[in-house]
């Protein structure tokens, strides 16, 4: 364990003591215990471990209750005191949201002036806000449940959400006081922030693009089931597609809050208070961490609406066709770094190559993959965030598909030929691009045009891999989509809502309602 000389806690350590736990509930030298999870400084990974109450309380009445002082110890002194300044209890995540989250979470934290080891798992498991100043995790992490004014077991469904609030309260903990309820049944506002941060604070570089990966990425992955509801989710001229499960509304609304607070952050920190030559070096840090070649191209987002940058992700095999096609017919420039292996959310990517189309200086990636199940979380969580955040102006076609009880769904097998659809989009976007009258436009004026030709929204419209229609106006937006599976028509039908901010000259797109049936 945790001793004065900062010995790590390993894996068998905290086997060792699970054990331990439950033998001692057994006998009765405990009433009762929690599932609770851990961090350990030395471990292998997290650990679901029993948090027993004190051996002198039968009943749980309050936090304080919990003996959480078994995983971390020391001879001298217990840690982990259940009265210590590094306690948080997590009800709103982001910080900002609106909404309280269903589940609240309460993270416990050892004394940063203990001897406690560096908490490698932590560092390894998490991504920071600044990736040129990691602040350094000491000591073991608890992290317990709260449901309905009580606390309740922790399940492995939960780290997803966890770890992105863990990732945010490592630099953040200063902002908060240890105002967590000390008995059970509290009112839902608690733990609030001894200071409001402005706009846009703890987005400095290159925060916002490391904090906006995990969060999307993570949740989609606990959705894995056969109840899914395709949401589109479009912000400042960028698509993100969200699959979410229809029965999962605190996920959506945790997933929708996020952005709205994020995106609020951005605008005040990138558009109002820095240069477009910090929105590179945005981009530049970001290549740094992924060891790429390029993000993504950024123009000024108040000059006009331009797209800079395309990604297809298409099946194993598929590329090569793609790649004649730009080569030979469509002026664009195979760039360096072609064997470059983009991290999806599950596995690297079978290969990415990256091409340039001159004269306008328009990246195009494609990405090849037979896994692309997930499709929409690595577009979400590794292209287009970034750009919501940045305030680039981006464009993704892509292969539907679906997660069905976790298994893949595999596309068209290669060598079957190039999709038309994806080319004559690609052309629809470059014809628009060439037109002189949408250049130097307000993003309002052109936004319905170039969303229209780009995804495909026209008024009518077959793609190879399903039936696709779409209505467009100028309040609002529908599309209807039809997978097959197993002989089996899912149909997805979703609605959009247009509007213009008053307080900002940009178009954001909303999610109005979302139907499923099947």
């Amino acid at each position: 364990m945790a001793t004065v000389n900062a010995l790590c806690t390993t894996d068998d350590d905290v086997n060792l003591i699970a054990q331990q736990v439950i033998q001692w509930i057994e006998n009765g030298k405990y009433a009762d215990s929690v599932q609770g999870l851990m961090l350990g400084t030395g471990c292998e990974r997290p650990y679901l471990v029993p948090i027993p109450l004190d051996a002198d309380i039968n009943v749980l009445q309050s936090i304080d209750d919990f003996n959480v002082r078994m995983y971390v110890w020391t001879p001298v002194q217990p840690l982990f005191s259940s009265c210590s300044k590094n306690r948080f209890h997590v009800d709103r995540f982001p910080w900002d949201a609106k909404s309280a989250l269903e589940n609240p979470y309460t993270f416990y934290f050892e004394d940063d002036t203990s001897p406690a080891a560096y908490n490698a798992l932590v560092q390894s498991l998490t991504l920071q806000y600044d990736s040129n100043r990691i602040i350094a995790l000491y000591g073991n992490v608890i992290v317990l449940k709260h449901e309905d004014g009580t606390i309740t077991d922790m399940h492995e469904r939960d780290w997803p959400l966890v770890k992105v609030i863990l990732e945010w309260l490592i630099p953040n903990r200063w902002m908060y006081s240890d105002t967590c309820p000390h008995e059970l049944g509290y009112p839902s506002q608690t733990l609030q922030p001894s200071q409001h941060p402005s706009p846009g604070m703890g987005l400095t570089v290159p925060s916002p693009l490391q904090h906006a990966l995990h969060p999307t990425v993570d949740l989609l992955l606990m959705c894995q089931n056969r109840d899914l509801c395709w949401t589109f989710f479009e912000t400042m001229g960028v698509v993100t597609l969200f699959a979410l499960s229809a029965t999962c509304t605190s996920m959506r609304r945790l997933t929708t809050e996020f952005y709205r607070g994020r995106t609020r952050g951005a605008l005040a920190n990138v558009f109002e208070g820095q240069r477009h030559a910090d929105l590179l070096e945005l981009v530049n840090n970001y290549e740094a961490r992924i060891g790429g070649l390029f993000a993504h191209c950024v123009v000024d987002p108040t000059c006009s609406f331009i797209p800079n940058n395309l990604d297809i992700l298409t099946p194993a095999g598929n590329g090569d066709g793609l790649r004649d096609e730009l080569l030979r017919n469509w002026n664009c420039t195979l760039l360096p770094g072609e064997e470059l292996r983009r991290r999806t959310t599950t596995q690297p990517a079978d290969r990415c190559t990256f091409y340039m189309k001159s004269p306008l200086d328009f990246k195009i990636s494609i990405t090849e993959s037979e896994d692309v199940s997930l499709l929409p979380v690595m577009l979400t969580g590794y292209t287009t965030a970034e750009c919501v955040l940045l305030g680039a102006h981006t464009f993704t076609l892509f292969y539907p598909s679906l997660v069905e009880n976790g298994e893949v769904l595999r596309l068209p097998a290669a060598g079957q030929g190039i999709p038309v659809d994806i080319l004559d989009e690609i052309s629809s976007l470059w014809t628009l691009l060439d037109s002189t009258e949408n250049v130097g436009r307000p993003c309002g004026e052109c936004c319905p045009n170039i969303w229209r030709r780009t995804l495909g929204m026209r008024r009518s419209a077959t793609l190879n891999w399903g039936g696709f229609t779409s209505q467009l106006d100028s309040e609002l937006i529908s599309g209807s989509y039809q997978w097959k599976l197993d002989g089996e028509c899912k149909n997805v039908l979703c609605k959009w809502s247009l509007h213009q901010p008053q307080d900002m000259n940009r178009w954001l797109w909303w999610v109005n309602d979302v139907d499923d049936t099947v």
